[in-house]
């Protein structure tokens, strides 16, 4: 009975985790920053928590300061989630 408890805890603690953990991080490749929009295009892999297929597209950014160091070709991983009803990277950090 003692080890039942014991592992349905442990699930519940594995859970817990991942509920609090937040989006993936994916991997990416910058293809245009515009500062002036507050936007970025990215080339990315699968997004499991949109759900999205790999594929291009422009994003809005949560923290614009987060652009400044971004260059068309740098290798990146970021998060995204829906804000005010726009996909929008909400962390993105140079490989």
């Amino acid at each position: 009975m003692a080890n039942r408890i014991g592992v349905a805890m442990a699930a519940v603690s594995v859970l817990a985790v991942a509920a609090c953990s937040g989006p993936p991080q994916v991997e990416g490749k910058v293809e245009a920053v515009d500062l002036t929009k507050n936007t970025v295009i990215l080339g990315h892999d699968a997004i499991p928590n949109i759900p999205m297929p790999a594929m291009t597209m422009m994003f809005n950014v949560v923290d614009p300061s987060a652009l400044a160091p971004l260059k068309q070709g740098d290798q990146v991983r970021f998060t995204v989630e829906v804000v005010d009803g726009a996909l929008t990277v909400t962390s993105i950090k140079l490989e």
